[in-house]
């Protein structure tokens, strides 16, 4: 690597120069003496934006212009004056006797490491402005003036070679120091426009890359390519069509130019209009991107899904894919012919043969209804809107339906969802409708005899329906069991799965005063524990207290491991650093989301509309269990739930009497842990996604 010595020497003096400043130092002796009277010298420091005044009312540091001496042969005197920059962007130099005309200037904030420089011969001017560009010449400027070329060959000279270097053409423009940032001649704008963009970094201790623009060193290759790549990268954006109004044409055609050089693009001319090359340059942070000549403006990159769906073929109608360069989904829409930004939702995008379709989302418990529909100013851009109801919702859906007046049906997307049809218009069916219909189908389809039984439909297999004395009604999946239903032959206590019932002659009841109690004994540590029947379910009536790492008592004391079992970190015994197979007692486990919601589902079939809430029916009555401060369980079903806290990930214990944390065996796809929770403000047991360090109390459920 071949370095200009002297090169490097000046420029850390330069460097040296603008970081240090010795206000007013006059120096003279009989070497030194002054030959050249400096009157006044106006300059403009072109880069100093309102932003930084309104920083400098605001108690910020002022800016501070030093004029370095140089004598006969462009070396630094060491002698050195200064002055500060006053609004707007204004500073002056008077009477100063000097060594020769030529100087250099440094603009700089105290609050800043590097300053913009600028080169004067005050012979020629009398005003100087400040800038990007003579900020990137005066150190070559001065090297060719060490070399004897004169001061205003060497400025023009230095301008012309950073041209040619950087944008590989050179245009004949004011000299640097004579440009106001306001001037409106295309081709200085143009260069102006350009060359701001240039990765500026000074030199420090150790050469960087960008060394070979200062000083045109013939350095290592490998930096210059790195470099000039970076800049190409930089100009990149002067590519896009939908810039080009807002940009000067022969800044678009400079950068295409430049950027088809440097990244292996090419010509681009008449001969190759409308050609499509991909970068090839590996340093390029667009590699294999492609791009478009353009014979008017160069190298361009067309529109904004150019590059995202180069190469890429019709698709079929609804298909959603992702991006060539990005992170963005488009979806084929076949009546459009065209790749169209993909706005998907539960798998369907948005495209024109799915105008006017309407979907229902489930977001905390509540329903909003999205329809595929066009942005009223921009009718080509298809999205979901949360605008639709449940009513458009069922038009779209039962359009194909054949209205039978009266008769319950099912949409052919949602079976959830039953409907009938009322004057030629669906509408969401009620339980009245539901009943009438079904049950009338029903015993026409299969009439009861004297025989009582209780049997599946014929018109609907998932219903059930009991026979008495020649009546029909509806039944459940209890009564299918037991083979009879609540009536006055069957009063008193009778058992279903795990759990015990009462008949009083016409409705069935959870019997809360027979529940159906057993106690487990874990075989590892010989503990006992009580066990519950709920349903078709056998949970633990109480925390697990099994000792394994990590875990916690609550405040770190036994005594609440006693009474509240311990507190687990989920990862610790269900995820990837899990230290046991299973932390249950044997023929037990740790209770899945499903199994939390079946019993969250029991609960509510058998006590809602009672006032009762899933906090009452499962929270301990006992007041000892609250420290007597505060009674909010009727523990109906025997789950027997106590408010036991839980440790934070920074060590700390909260939540006791006030919140119950349980683990769910279940994770979700972002790989948070699922915990569910008893809370003193809420009344459900509700399920949270929480970190897989978060810690909780374990319920084992039968298997």
């Amino acid at each position: 690597m071949k370095l200009n010595v002297l090169g490097i020497v000046l420029c850390l003096l330069a460097l040296m120069g603008c970081s240090e400043v010795s206000k007013g130092v006059n120096i003279e002796s009989e070497d030194n003496a002054p030959e050249y009277e400096l009157n006044k010298l106006v300059g403009v420091a072109s880069f100093i934006s309102s932003e930084d005044y309104n920083s400098i009312d605001r108690g910020g540091t002022k800016y501070e212009v030093t004029l370095y001496e140089l004598d006969s042969s462009a070396s630094w005197t060491g002698r050195e004056f200064t002055t500060y920059v006053t609004y707007p962007n204004v500073f002056k130099f008077e009477n100063l006797k000097l060594q020769s005309s030529n100087v250099v200037m440094c603009v700089r904030n105290k609050m800043s490491k590097s300053g913009y420089w600028s080169f004067a011969d005050l012979s020629r001017v009398d005003s100087v402005y400040v800038n990007f560009m003579t900020n990137m010449e005066y150190n070559r400027i001065l090297y060719l003036m060490k070399k004897g070329i004169p001061s205003d060959s060497a400025e023009r000279t230095a301008q012309h070679e950073i041209m040619e270097y950087m944008l590989s053409t050179s245009l004949d423009i004011k000299l640097s120091n004579q440009i106001e940032g306001n001037e409106k001649d295309a081709e200085l704008q143009a260069v102006w426009q350009m060359l701001s963009r240039i990765p500026y970094t000074r030199l420090s201790s150790q050469l960087s890359s960008d060394t070979a623009v200062f000083w045109m060193l013939e350095t290592d290759s490998a930096k210059i390519d790195t470099f000039k790549t970076k800049y190409a990268d930089m100009i990149e954006g002067n590519l896009w069509v939908k810039s080009i109004p807002k940009t000067d044409y022969l800044v678009t055609k400079l950068s295409g130019y430049v950027f088809g050089q440097t990244n292996g693009l090419g010509e681009c001319s008449d001969k190759n209009d409308g050609e499509v090359k991909k970068v090839t340059n590996p340093l390029s942070r667009y590699v294999e991107r492609p791009y478009m000549c353009s014979k008017d403006t160069g190298w361009i990159c067309p529109n904004g899904t150019f590059q995202e769906l180069y190469g890429i073929e019709k698709g079929h109608d609804g298909e959603v894919i992702k991006a060539n360069f990005t992170s963005f989904s488009y979806a084929y829409d076949s009546l459009q012919g065209k790749w169209v930004s993909a706005h998907v939702e539960q798998g369907f995008a948005c495209v024109s043969s799915r105008f006017g379709m309407v979907l229902v989302s489930e977001t905390m418990g509540k329903s909003s209804y999205l329809v595929c529909k066009a942005e009223d100013n921009a009718p080509d851009y298809l999205h979901w809107a949360a605008t639709g109801s449940e009513e458009d919702y069922i038009a779209y859906w039962s359009r194909n339906l054949k209205c039978e007046i009266g008769i319950v049906q099912k949409l052919p997307n949602d079976s959830t969802v039953e409907v009938v049809c009322v004057d030629g218009i669906f509408r969401k069916a009620t339980d009245i409708d539901k009943t009438g219909s079904v049950l009338e189908l029903e015993k026409i389809a299969n009439p009861c005899g004297e025989k009582e039984e209780v049997r599946r439909g014929k018109t609907d297999s998932t219903l059930y329906f009991y026979c008495n004395n020649g009546e029909m009604g509806y039944s459940n999946e209890m009564e299918y069991t037991l083979g009879y239903g609540c009536n006055a032959n069957h009063v008193g206590y009778h058992q279903y799965q795990n759990s015990i019932y009462y008949c009083n002659k016409f409705t069935w009841k959870y019997s809360t005063d027979s529940l159906v109690k057993g106690v487990l004994v874990d075989s590892r540590d010989n503990s006992e524990y009580k066990t519950i029947g709920i349903g078709n379910q056998v949970w633990m009536a109480e925390n697990l207290n099994y000792e394994v790492e990590p875990s916690w008592c609550y405040g770190d004391s036994l005594e609440y491991c006693e009474k509240y079992g311990r507190l687990y970190q989920w990862d610790g015994i269900l995820g990837a650093s899990a230290k046991v197979e299973n932390v249950c007692p044997e023929g037990f486990h740790v209770p899945s989301n499903k199994e939390w919601d079946e019993l969250n589902a029991f609960v509510n079939l058998w006590f809602h509309g009672n006032s009762y809430s899933a906090r009452k029916v499962l929270l301990s009555s006992d007041p000892k269990e609250f420290d007597n401060i505060v009674h909010v369980g009727d523990d109906l079903v025997g789950f027997t739930g106590i408010y036991a806290g839980h440790r934070t990930a920074n060590g700390f214990f909260t939540g006791r009497l006030t919140s119950a944390y349980f683990c769910s065996a279940d994770m979700n796809e972002e790989g948070s842990a699922y915990i569910y929770m008893l809370r003193q403000d809420e009344f459900d047991l509700t399920k949270y996604a929480q970190k897989t360090t978060s810690n909780c109390n374990v319920r084992c459920v039968k298997d």
